[in-house]
């Protein structure tokens, strides 16, 4: 997901199959990537979990490598299996707003809806044609499709979900033609255009999803999912079974027949765009930081949060504090410090002045001068973050 600090909320279709699939097959502790075995990371099993939906979860996170790809994942087997059923079974997406999608704030300008942000950036890098197919894949409650509807008013558009809990909305967004709950390879027709917004990294077996989806693809296809390289918060997230880096990324959508013409780290903060195609075309690795899938890298991660929930701990023991946020790393914190804090600040209009677990969510205007807000973003977005508002950061 949600922006969220790491997360959006997503629409997690999870691979064909939906949420039968998941309840009925065996366990599977290989890599759902290539097969190979898995080596577990130390370091995460006194950490809660979070869902993606920003709501606590079960203490013990569990991490691992595999042998052959590299690829950081959680172990998909009955625990894990288990576990995300019952997140999806009670799932409520952007819940802190009423179902408004979050916003995000780039640098230097107005906060806007993270779709819009993301069809900017799209567009800006590869420019549509005026009219043409769209097919937003786990399009949740719409959107995208209705930030996509609002540029491209001769565009058709049909989205895909695991469920019809939000057919209705969806159904209602102008160019609409069709709300699909089920795999997408089952809808008939070819698209311009195929979206997937934070879904890739639910999915059990991403390689064969994404290699379902080339049949209906006529032109390009972006995939947006976490990076865990600047947001260690997305490794406690319960229902993302892949932490992609760049690179593995790009290695998912190749080893599915497709060769990557972009991958960006700067279009939405803490999350990576690929656009992909089938047609022949250059790939391009933008991989501009330390990357990050390495067992080192990871264990310095799990350190940094065990540390920054002892760090909190602390602070609130000495002050009604509050803290900055009202998504994954917010409600990761507050689950671990039991509910400890005073009140929350967002910036996000359409968040504050809600109430976000029992407490006030204030924007920072409403601050009381002299209260303690702690601002727990990852490291390098917290402290200009802090700086700006005259707030407290974590260490880093």
């Amino acid at each position: 997901m949600p922006g969220s600090d790491n997360a959006t909320p997503p629409q997690p279709p999870l691979a064909e199959g939906g949420l039968a699939r998941l309840q009925q097959e065996p366990a599977t502790p290989s890599c759902h990537l290539c097969g190979a075995e898995l080596d577990p990371v130390d370091g995460g099993g006194d950490l809660l979990t979070v869902s993606s939906d920003c709501r606590p979860g079960p203490r013990g996170l569990r991490l691992a490598f595999c042998r052959s790809c590299g690829t950081l994942q959680k172990p998909v087997d009955d625990d894990w299996r288990r576990d995300v059923a019952a997140i999806y079974d009670g799932y409520d997406i952007y819940h802190q707003s009423g179902g408004v999608e979050q916003a995000v704030f780039a640098t230097g300008d107005a906060p806007a809806a993270r779709s819009e942000r993301l069809i900017d950036c799209l567009a800006a890098r590869f420019p549509l044609a005026s009219r043409g197919r769209m097919l937003d894949v786990g399009c949740g409650n719409g959107a995208l499709l209705r930030a996509f509807a609002r540029r491209y008013r001769s565009w058709t558009l049909c989205g895909t979900e695991l469920d019809d809990r939000h057919r209705d909305e969806v159904l209602a967004i102008d160019g609409v033609e069709t709300m699909h709950c089920g795999p997408p390879a089952q809808l008939a027709g070819r698209f311009d255009l195929v979206t997937m917004v934070h879904v890739l990294e639910h999915v059990i077996d991403p390689v064969p999803f994404l290699r379902s989806l080339a049949p209906r693809l006529d032109g390009g296809l972006l995939v947006e999912v976490p990076d865990h390289a600047r947001n260690p918060f997305d490794l406690l997230i319960a229902d993302h079974c892949t932490h992609f880096t760049a690179r593995s990324l790009v290695e998912t959508a190749r080893r599915a027949g497709y060769l990557a013409t972009s991958v960006a780290t700067d279009w939405i903060a803490k999350e990576l765009s690929l656009v992909v195609s089938v047609a022949s075309a250059e790939g391009v690795v933008e991989q501009t930081q330390e990357e990050a899938g390495t067992p080192e890298v990871v264990a310095r991660q799990l350190r940094w949060l065990s540390s920054l929930a002892a760090w909190a701990t602390d602070q609130v023991e000495r002050t009604d504090a509050g803290l900055f946020g009202t998504s994954i790393a917010a409600t990761w914190l507050a689950a671990t410090l039991d509910d400890r804090v005073g009140f929350y600040v967002d910036e996000d209009p359409s968040r504050a002045g809600r109430p976000f677990r029992g407490r006030p969510v204030l924007h920072p205007r409403d601050v009381p001068e002299g209260a303690t807000v702690l601002v727990i973003q990852p490291p390098d977005l917290a402290g200009p973050i802090a700086a700006r508002l005259n707030y407290t950061p974590p260490p880093k």
